[in-house]
């Protein structure tokens, strides 16, 4: 199975969630349980202090991306509109 980006990650969860605006943790969760769901990562893998803040990292630049293209806007500290 091939790894799913986190962009991708992230779009997938916000329109399974229905989601319009939402803050940094809310995106981590609903992203981090996406990718345990469809087997990209253990559900003990992101638990870890260490990989948490790699994976943390790694969403926020899934934004960046996904403000690039349009499709969210940061609207506040840490709070995404989205446009998907």
């Amino acid at each position: 199975m091939k790894a799913e980006s986190y962009a991708n990650s992230i779009r997938e969860a916000v329109k399974a969630n229905h989601i319009e605006v939402s803050d940094l943790d809310t995106i981590v969760t609903i992203t981090m349980e996406r990718r345990q769901k469809i087997g990209v990562i253990r559900p003990d893998d992101w638990a870890m202090w260490r990989n948490e803040i790699k994976h943390r990292i790694r969403i926020r630049s899934a934004l960046m991306t996904l403000r690039r293209n349009g499709e969210a806007v940061l609207i506040g500290r840490a709070k995404y509109r989205f446009f998907i």
